[in-house]
């Protein structure tokens, strides 16, 4: 049998909090580059420093407002669900891998399934959609590296009919799937 293997990479919308602590980066970085000219311009020995210092004060705000821009990249391989962090897209971190046999539940998070979502005992909670008000899906399930973890994502067509091949027992929903369209 053939390996299945699909992944997604899913763009983090920033939230009204996120866009504030931007603006105040923005802010902070524009005030500082003003004021770095300004002082190193009223002096003469200074004035060679000054493309240096405005250069450094840009550099550094511009690599934290960038640190705001967060994804997330979903692998699922054989019903194995893997989860990544790219931060600025650079820096990438495994947040969490769930073996398919270690998969306990898979359901949508609508208001029939978020019981079951929201009881028990949790090492990790892992929110991976693009926004709080995204269509999105849970599973719970044990990571050698996490523990009983959850984790809140948002699966294609082609994930969801993986995952329906390798562990139709765990998921009380199947959507209804074009296979053909898929494969």
């Amino acid at each position: 049998m053939q390996d299945m293997y699909s992944e997604k990479l899913v763009k983090r919308k920033p939230s009204s909090r996120i866009l504030a602590i931007k603006a105040a980066i923005a802010t902070v970085t524009m005030f500082l580059a003003y004021l770095a000219f300004y002082i190193f311009s009223s002096s003469l020995e200074l004035v060679g420093f000054m493309p240096v210092a405005v250069a450094a004060i840009i550099f550094v705000g511009w690599k934290a407002f960038t640190y705001f821009n967060v994804e997330f990249e979903y692998t699922v391989t054989n019903g194995a669900l893997d989860v990544d962090k790219i931060v600025a897209k650079k820096s990438r971190k495994r947040l969490v891998s769930v073996p398919a046999k270690n998969i306990e539940l898979l359901a949508p998070y609508t208001d029939e399934y978020r019981g079951r979502y929201e009881n028990g005992t949790f090492k990790e909670t892992i929110d991976a959609r693009e926004s709080e008000t995204s269509q999105a899906w849970f599973l719970i399930g044990d990571s050698q590296k996490n523990g009983r973890v959850r984790i809140l994502f948002e699966p294609s067509e082609r994930m969801l009919y993986i995952f329906e091949k390798n562990i139709p027992l765990k998921m009380p929903v199947r959507p209804e799937i074009d296979e053909h369209y898929i494969l």
